[in-house]
């Protein structure tokens, strides 16, 4: 691991705990889009508990993960087995870890906190739309219209 012991820390303590931080359901914004992401193998980055990787999972792909906590990785791997999928869920820190070239169909990262090393996914994917930055687009012309359209109701 490099040196973010103290981060690694924080979220160890915080996924230590019996319940799930932030449930078993899919972030919303994944489960809107679902449908753009290609089939295939999909890697999603500092996944903590497991939600959207088990979520992927129950469509069909075949998903990996990766994330900075132990306590992350068995809760996904438990989640994953509850659900009835399979999840190669591993620790990793991301400014360190062999994420391979061309490996993935596509990336997935939400709300994941990047190292400035691995601020770009193009290398890790094969071919194809890249989808980790589109959604950050999306998300951000999504939420600019929705305050647009507020403004023109009030």
């Amino acid at each position: 691991m490099s040196d973010h012991s103290g981060a690694q820390a924080m979220w160890e303590e915080r996924f230590s705990v019996d319940d799930y931080v932030y449930g078993t359901e899919p972030n919303g914004f994944l489960r809107e889009n679902e449908s753009i992401l290609p089939m295939g193998e999909v890697l999603c980055l500092a996944e903590g508990e497991g939600r959207n990787a088990v979520f992927l999972a129950k469509t069909g792909r075949l998903v990996s993960s990766v994330d900075l906590t132990k306590a992350g990785v068995a809760k996904t791997l438990h989640l994953a087995v509850a659900r009835g999928v399979v999840i190669d869920a591993v620790v990793g820190d991301l400014a360190s870890y062999d994420l391979g070239v061309n490996r993935w169909d596509a990336i997935v990262s939400i709300f994941a906190h990047m190292p400035s090393s691995t601020s770009t996914a193009v290398s890790w994917r094969r071919s194809g739309p890249e989808v980790s930055s589109c959604w950050r687009r999306i998300r951000r012309i999504r939420s600019v219209g929705a305050l647009a359209d507020r403004r023109q109701l009030t």
